[in-house]
């Protein structure tokens, strides 16, 4: 795939997404930080988890 047809899917939906000041939405832990640190996979991880379940939700 072409990095314009996945920014022109991904972009809105991301955008759509509303996080700031949600309680349900934590900072990452210690041990995440540190995760992210050595291995960026499971930031991307995170992040995508995320974004399913507030799609999932709706």
């Amino acid at each position: 795939m072409e990095w314009i047809a996945i920014y022109s899917e991904y972009y809105p939906k991301f955008l759509a997404l509303k996080t700031f000041g949600r309680s349900d939405v934590t900072p990452p832990t210690d041990a995440e930080v540190k995760a992210m640190q050595s291995a960026p996979k499971t930031f991307v991880d995170r992040v995508m988890n995320e974004a399913i379940k507030h799609l999932s939700s709706k």
